[in-house]
């Protein structure tokens, strides 16, 4: 992982697209779990005689889903009043939208790849699911990230002001970035989740999140300056408490 000055992209000159929204700009599916969880504890694989088959379930794809999310809002644009395409033609356009770089800037509305006959990410994940589940990318490859390695060294209080200051930056600059949550070597989570508001609660800030395991809601990231610590509330999947924090997907090497 880089540590160093933060770094946030730089907007076009007619601005970003409007900021990101929960239930419009994520996906209605989630990222299924491949542990069973009570009160965010292990208690058993999700792979017994009564759940569905491994290659049945989506799983192990919470990257994908962070950076997809981000890839639809920042280059597609939905178009509800025209016909929607034979599925052929909407996997080459799925595929278009998820081979762009996330990091790169979002192009003028007219050069967005168009996708007809969805009003919207929400939409278009709830009537073809499978079809964007299978071409937005493999889970395997986000293991081999350049930007996994720093994993082995978890980040200091300073740094993780920097990584607060980070967050803040591509905020200001109309940019939802992608968190990587982790906590090693315990690794109670290791997930991704997408910032798409602040907002300060007293003497903390509180970054209302996408989470791919939880589409149906918005979660919260804490920071407490103070401690220069965040947190992340429990769920099923995880007790809650303290989070390492770090931004990712900025370029080729993070």
């Amino acid at each position: 992982m880089v540590l160093g000055c933060a770094r946030a992209p730089l907007p076009r000159a007619g601005g970003p697209p409007p900021g990101m929204e929960m239930g419009r700009d994520t996906f209605s599916f989630a990222n299924e779990t491949v542990w069973n969880y009570e009160a965010g504890k292990v208690v058993g694989r999700t792979d017994r005689p009564d759940t569905p088959a491994e290659g049945e379930r989506y799983t192990r794809r919470c990257f994908v889903m962070a950076r997809a999310a981000v890839q639809f809002w920042k280059f597609a644009r939905f178009e509800p009043g025209r016909e929607a395409l034979p599925p052929e033609e909407l996997v080459a356009r799925v595929r278009k939208i998820a081979s762009v770089p996330v990091w790169e800037s979002a192009p003028d509305p007219e050069q967005k790849t168009v996708i007809p006959g969805y009003s919207d990410l929400n939409d278009f994940s709830k009537r073809e699911p499978r079809l964007l589940q299978e071409n937005m990318g493999e889970g395997w490859p986000t293991y081999f990230r350049p930007g996994n390695f720093g994993i082995v060294t978890p980040p200091g209080r300073a740094a993780q002001e920097r990584t607060a200051g980070e967050i803040d930056l591509f905020l200001n600059a109309g940019e939802p970035p992608i968190l990587w949550l982790v906590n090693f070597p315990s690794l109670s989570i290791n997930h991704a989740v997408v910032v798409l508001r602040r907002r300060v609660d007293g003497p903390r800030t509180v970054y209302t999140v996408y989470d791919p395991n939880l589409p149906g809601e918005g979660m919260e990231l804490a920071y407490d300056p103070a401690a220069r610590t965040f947190s992340y509330p429990p769920t099923f999947y995880f007790v809650g408490g303290p989070v390492d924090v770090r931004v990712v997907y900025r370029g080729v090497w993070r």
